[in-house]
């Protein structure tokens, strides 16, 4: 029960640090004077913030599996 609370917590943090995350970047692009460019460039914005997105989760998952799990330990799963 312990391990499926952690991974929820992570799974809620990662999607509320993305959030964040891809906000600091509109912030930027709009503090750069390009804000709404994406409107007429679809592909920029999926690009723009679907890789800081993408990157955001795969960095929070990765450190909370090296957290948690520890540093050369391998994950077993069992066979159902």
């Amino acid at each position: 029960m312990r391990d499926l609370a952690c991974a929820a917590c992570v799974a809620v943090l990662s999607w509320f640090v993305t959030l964040l995350t891809v906000l600091i970047v509109a912030l930027l692009v709009t503090l750069a004077g390009r804000s709404m460019f994406w409107y007429s460039h679809f592909y920029a914005a999926v690009c723009l913030y679907g890789s800081v997105a993408v990157g955001k989760i795969l960095l929070i998952h990765t450190l909370a599996k090296n957290l948690y799990y520890g540093l050369g330990t391998d994950v077993k799963l069992s066979k159902l």
